[in-house]
């Protein structure tokens, strides 16, 4: 191939992954114009206020793991491109025992610090089981 094909090729490749994050974002803000009207309706107001709560903490979590994503992003496809594939094991073995015992330490610390959490933003004695529920299952499947 040569290289005004080559060329050729990745302008069109670059033209339609930005067209798809283009509609993609564009979808991502109608739905988020339009879900909201209908989960206040289903669920009611005090619950979605509980969801849309732990939904900030997940924020916080995912901006405070950023940078790791993208250093094993950068540094994955760096050793790749060398054909170093035990420095590619080295990082991600590092990392894995690093992030695992941190995010249990994190798990176990809403787990057993619940009551803690539940009564510091005044929420209501009713809703403290599905609140639980809803904490554990969202930060939890993040984490």
């Amino acid at each position: 191939m040569t290289a005004t094909a080559q060329i050729e090729t990745l302008n069109g490749a670059i033209s339609r992954n930005v067209l798809v994050t283009i509609f993609v974002r564009a979808f991502y803000m109608i739905t988020r114009f339009f879900i909201p009207p209908f989960v206040l309706g289903y669920i009611g107001l005090e619950k979605y206020g509980v969801w849309t709560a732990l939904f900030v903490v997940v924020g916080y979590i995912g901006i405070s793991v950023i940078g790791f994503s993208g250093a094993y992003v950068k540094f994955i496809a760096q050793y790749h491109a060398a054909e170093d594939y035990r420095a590619i094991n080295e990082l991600l073995s590092t990392g894995m025992a690093i992030t695992v015992p941190l995010y249990a330490t994190l798990f176990a610390a809403l787990w057993f610090g619940w009551e803690i959490l539940f009564r510091w933003p005044g929420l209501p004695a009713a809703m403290e089981q599905e609140a639980h529920h809803a904490a554990m299952l969202t930060i939890g499947s993040f984490l």
